[in-house]
């Protein structure tokens, strides 16, 4: 087994498979059989090691350990930080961002979807819509699906509140302003 290092944005994850490199030349995907830990699972860890997907969780850098029969590597991965863009729509394409310039507005019983964006440092975005876990700070202002199964927000009584998206450590908010009808 030999190792390498990679950048991975916070938030997001990146397959890595093991092999084994055999005396006689030949190589062997052994990702079934090896174990992985993190030395720190507060900056990027493995789901399980049957998909062996390491998720970056919080900015800094972490030693993905892979253990097999006796033979250790080590591969470094260094998180990079991330952000999430809330933004207006149901569609996949990028839309208007809802920030405190620009806030949802909704009228008491109106439904507006809404997606969420992690953002990498490099400015390339990735829609995390149905990935994020949401939140309504104040459900009886403006609720959200307690189920996760949409990303829409209804206007339930005139005010103001604010709705979150959270992926591995990472939170966008946006503002929410109900009004009468």
């Amino acid at each position: 087994m030999t190792g390498k290092s990679f950048d991975l944005p916070q938030g997001d994850k990146e397959w890595i498979t093991a092999y084994g490199h055999y005396s006689d030349g030949s190589k062997e995907d052994i990702n079934r059989y090896v174990s992985y830990s993190s030395s720190d699972r507060n900056v990027a860890y493995v789901i399980d090691e049957i998909d062996s997907n390491v998720h970056g969780r919080n900015p800094s850098t972490a030693t993905i350990n892979v253990d097999w029969q006796g033979v250790h590597a080590e591969v470094a991965v260094n998180v990079t930080a991330s952000t999430i863009e809330i933004q207006e729509g149901c569609s996949s394409s990028q839309t208007d961002i809802i920030d405190d310039s620009n806030p949802l507005e909704l009228t008491i019983d109106e439904e507006q979807c809404i997606n969420a964006w992690l953002v990498h440092k490099d400015g390339t975005k990735e829609r995390v819509t149905t990935t994020v876990f949401w939140k309504s700070q104040d459900q009886s202002i403006a609720s959200m699906d307690l189920l996760q199964r949409n990303s829409k927000v209804t206007g339930v009584a005139a005010g103001s509140t604010t709705v979150s998206a959270t992926l591995d450590g990472v939170t966008g908010k946006a503002p929410v302003v109900v009004s009468e009808p």
